[in-house]
């Protein structure tokens, strides 16, 4: 008899091959009406790091690329296959109706921390969303974006449910700084969620990197989305959980977590057991990851 932990899973396991299999396809990405922007709304621009997944790039595209509120969309390519890459700038020839996309193509694999802060740096927007490339953001989450009348630079904007696998209602409206973020360690509440390992968040380009810039050359850390969360909320910054901000989130085989599920978990221990104890990042952290204590 399958547990109720186990029945969970196949659930969310089906609505994302549900979703895929029905809903963000290729066929209904073409076929996808241009979204109007409302006078006056806010425009936003989107990064995406891409490797190897040029086949499947109208995933993240999807609903964003046809999307008056969207300004511009950077891809930087970290590497890929021949293959991946020239299926990348053909499918996005297809997709890309508006003229918004632009592809960066690099060489040399470099890491997915890397690519993120090269994402950024190309994009030219204020105001950014970074997408992972096999996560969707869903209509809600840009409402939410574009309906919110205070900007913090010192603030991620974030989701409040990674539709189908995460939920994080119990924190939904609430501003997370160090402090709270270690309040919620000690009692459960953000290791439960995972809410912590999650990164498809709205924020101030600049001041993006400036403070997580420091970060560029770890490369391929397996807990890199956390890492920088750990970073950014020990350097004073803050998580803001927007109400009513969904985004299509996707577990697969192909994914960097899952291929490095043991080392990974490790790692986020190791971050988790800091924040439990009220530690921030410091000098002996930063040498722990190969740093100088001077660049951090």
């Amino acid at each position: 008899m399958l547990s109720y932990r186990q029945i969970t899973k196949r659930f969310q396991q089906l609505v994302q091959l549900s979703y895929d299999a029905w809903v963000c396809t290729p066929r209904n990405l073409l076929n996808q009406r241009i979204k109007k922007a409302p006078q006056g709304a806010r425009k936003i621009s989107v990064a995406i790091p891409h490797w190897n997944r040029g086949a499947l790039i109208h995933r993240p595209l999807w609903n964003i690329v046809n999307d008056e509120r969207i300004e511009e969309i950077v891809i930087v390519d970290d590497g890929s296959s021949e293959l991946e890459f020239s299926l990348l700038v053909q499918n996005v020839a297809r997709y890309d109706r508006r003229k918004v996309v632009t592809i960066h193509r690099r060489e040399e694999n470099r890491g997915v921390l890397y690519t993120k802060m090269e994402c950024v740096e190309k994009t030219r927007g204020a105001w950014m969303v970074l997408l992972d490339s096999d996560n969707t953001l869903l209509p809600s989450f840009l409402d939410a974006l574009t309906t919110l009348t205070v900007l913090d630079p010192n603030i991620f904007y974030c989701s409040n449910w990674a539709i189908p696998y995460f939920s994080f209602f119990q924190v939904a409206g609430e501003l997370i700084d160090f402090q709270k973020a270690c309040r919620l360690i000690q009692e459960g509440t953000l290791k439960k969620i995972s809410f912590l390992n999650d990164g498809n968040y709205f924020f101030h380009r600049m001041t993006y990197l400036a403070q997580l810039g420091a970060l560029r050359d770890i490369g391929n850390d397996v807990a890199d989305v956390i890492l920088a969360n750990y970073y950014w909320l020990s350097k004073g910054g803050a998580l803001k959980v927007m109400n009513h901000a969904h985004y299509f989130h996707r577990i697969d085989s192909s994914s960097f977590w899952i291929r490095t599920s043991k080392e990974s978990r490790e790692r986020v221990m190791t971050l988790f057991h800091r924040l439990k104890n009220n530690l921030p990042w410091d000098d002996s952290f930063a040498r722990d990851y190969g740093f100088l204590a001077t660049h951090l």
